[in-house]
């Protein structure tokens, strides 16, 4: 069985205003077209205990 992950990195930095937020949806999903067309939509590792305060987008501060 492969694992496989899709998230929203860290570096998404919209904020949604409402509920029903059409420029957020839009910008949301533009930004996974983008990861799906740069080839990072999917992780294939679980993220490491030590790294959790990060993401693949983004380390983790030290």
């Amino acid at each position: 069985m492969e694992f496989r992950l899709s998230f929203i990195g860290s570096n998404f930095r919209m904020e949604r205003r409402e509920p029903f937020d059409r420029p957020y949806m839009r910008a949301l999903f533009d930004y996974g077209a983008r990861k799906m067309t740069d080839g990072e939509a999917w992780a294939t590792e679980p993220p490491a205990v030590a790294t959790l305060g990060g993401t693949a987008d983004r380390p983790a501060a030290r």
